[in-house]
């Protein structure tokens, strides 16, 4: 099971991520790193902690049908939501569009994503949609999720990653 490592700071959302000797840039939560029983939802911070990749998400019309994983690859439909309402039941989970409760659209968002376990079963409030996903400018950081350049995603998805394990540098 491979686990990759990634280093991050508080107060920078640029971080690196390490596996088998290979080192990549990544971005992080534009607040940087916080202890995961600090996260909250909007802080724009990644929550440190050690977290499985649970399933992917990704747009049939941006990339090819990816290449079998450790885990479960989904096709982000344009009807898709992630609620991240804290008092909702449906907090940190998939929903529809058309839900009722604060969500992102997945489908504008994202062009492929990996769910993490950080705050699954949810804790409401303790931080959703943590993602592992493409970004096209790393320096800029994320809502608290973990970015990286589309071809390292591919290089590190391609080397069987299962675990992912955030740290302060």
């Amino acid at each position: 099971m491979a686990t990759l490592k990634v280093f991050g700071q508080i107060g920078s959302p640029q971080g690196r991520a390490e596996l088998n000797d290979q080192t990549w840039p990544c971005a992080l939560g534009k607040n940087g790193v916080i202890a995961a029983a600090a996260k909250r939802e909007g802080d724009a911070c990644t929550p440190l902690g050690t977290y499985k990749l649970l399933y992917g998400f990704y747009r049939p019309d941006r990339f090819a049908t990816p290449a079998p994983a450790a885990f479960l690859w989904l096709t982000i439909q344009p009807d898709m939501g992630w609620c991240d309402a804290p008092a909702d039941p449906a907090y940190n989970t998939l929903v529809p569009l058309n839900y009722l409760a604060s969500h992102e659209r997945l489908y504008e968002l994202y062009t492929r994503f990996i769910v993490l376990s950080h705050n699954l079963p949810a804790t409401h409030g303790l931080g959703s949609a943590v993602f592992i996903h493409d970004v096209t400018d790393l320096a800029r950081g994320t809502g608290g999720c973990i970015g990286f350049a589309p071809a390292d995603l591919d290089a590190i998805l391609a080397l069987g990653v299962q675990v992912i394990e955030i740290s302060q540098q």
